[in-house]
């Protein structure tokens, strides 16, 4: 009987956009459990004598003890294009200290403040935006967050573009000045820094520290 191959990609999900760990495996059709395989798991692909198949991270272990002696072809075969994706991020210490170089800039109307540190001891603050930044003056105080889940890192470029502008803009834009002077800005620009700094939707584990 001619024996088929079976090509197996198991993706690790990181829960965010092409960040999945993706290893390919190989197995023959003499595996007596071929069929339970079949059965438990997504076939994508069928390509002439091989199959593609989807095994997600929590079905792994069951996808192993029904082929223990499969082939490792290749482990995490998207790292390139991942790293390559998400190259133009800043992280979070870049992050950080972008922060800190606009606090010192335009500290006339701008200041960092602490607020705590997260779970792992990364600190949490927030940038402080107002004409009088050291009052507490009676006026509407707003806050814009960003990264509450780690895997958002495009809030995180869209908050600091804003906070950019408007610092830079203050003295030429009479629209954005009036914003600054009739309130008190709150900018922090990531909610998850352990999350963040792992490129994951989840701080530890499996917990999503928005819900959990």
């Amino acid at each position: 009987m001619k024996k088929i191959i079976l090509y197996l990609i198991c993706i690790f999900s990181l829960n965010s956009h092409s960040k999945e760990i993706i290893s390919s495996f190989k197995i023959s059709s003499s595996n007596k459990n071929l069929k339970k395989i079949a059965n438990r798991f997504e076939i994508k692909h069928k390509l002439k004598d091989q199959y593609l198949i989807y095994v997600l991270e929590d079905k792994v272990d069951e996808f192993k003890q029904l082929a223990p002696n499969a082939e490792l072809l290749q482990k995490d075969i998207n790292k390139n294009i991942r790293d390559k994706e998400l190259s133009g991020y800043h992280t979070f210490s870049e992050v950080q200290k972008k922060y800190k170089s606009l606090a010192k800039e335009f500290s006339d109307i701008a200041k960092l403040e602490n607020y705590g540190t997260s779970a792992k001891g990364r600190p949490l603050f927030a940038l402080k935006i107002s004409d009088h930044v050291n009052l507490d003056e009676n006026e509407p105080k707003l806050m814009f967050t960003s990264a509450t889940h780690g895997d958002e890192l495009i809030t995180v470029e869209v908050q600091m573009s804003l906070v950019e502008e408007l610092l830079r803009s203050y003295s030429s834009e009479p629209r954005l000045k009036r914003m600054i002077e009739e309130n008190q800005l709150y900018f922090i620009p990531v909610v998850n820094p352990d999350g963040f700094s792992k490129r994951s939707r989840y701080s530890s584990g499996r917990v999503d520290p928005n819900r959990d």
